[in-house]
């Protein structure tokens, strides 16, 4: 009987502390500002002959205009290190209108060159990095924004076959 008691007890504190969580979330306020909305690809398999296209949507929430990098960075899925399994970056500082999005168009040759569609601009990025891995192999393509102060907002992540 004094066990039951007991065990009563312990799930009704274990109940009101849950509902003073819930409490407590329901009234926290997410501040988010700027959010990729899209990262997108026509395909999960690329080839270095052929390349590959993909589409960023950034959503700007704030009130005035601001400046924010876009990175695309590339990582076998099974080796994901530093330099043996990364196979590329490249990043672009890109203007995000107020209260809007902007959309990037990618053209990656999956090779040395990249190429960002911005505003009906084609233009280059500002950096530009090539590794040494080749492996045929699954590679995880992440698309990460950075805010103002360098600090990551967010990242979405898409897998990819690389064929011959």
């Amino acid at each position: 009987m004094l066990w039951q008691i007991r065990t009563l007890l312990h799930d009704t504190k274990l109940m009101f502390s849950g509902m003073a969580d819930i409490v407590r979330y329901a009234r926290d306020v997410d501040n988010i500002e700027t959010s990729i909305s899209l990262f997108s690809t026509p395909s999960h398999i690329v080839g270095s002959e052929r390349g590959c296209d993909y589409e960023v949507v950034i959503a700007n929430a704030t009130p005035s205009d601001c400046f924010q990098t876009l990175l695309i960075d590339i990582y076998l899925r099974d080796k994901p290190i530093h330099p043996d399994g990364h196979y590329a970056f490249f990043d672009k500082t890109i203007l995000l209108r107020k209260r809007g999005n902007t959309t990037v168009r990618i053209s990656y040759d999956w090779k040395d060159r990249a190429t960002l569609l911005l505003e009906k601009a084609v233009v280059p990025p500002d950096h530009f990095w090539r590794g040494e891995c080749n492996a045929l192999e699954k590679y995880v393509i992440r698309a990460t924004l950075f805010g103002t102060g360098g600090e990551p907002c967010e990242e979405l992540t898409l897998v990819q076959k690389l064929i011959a």
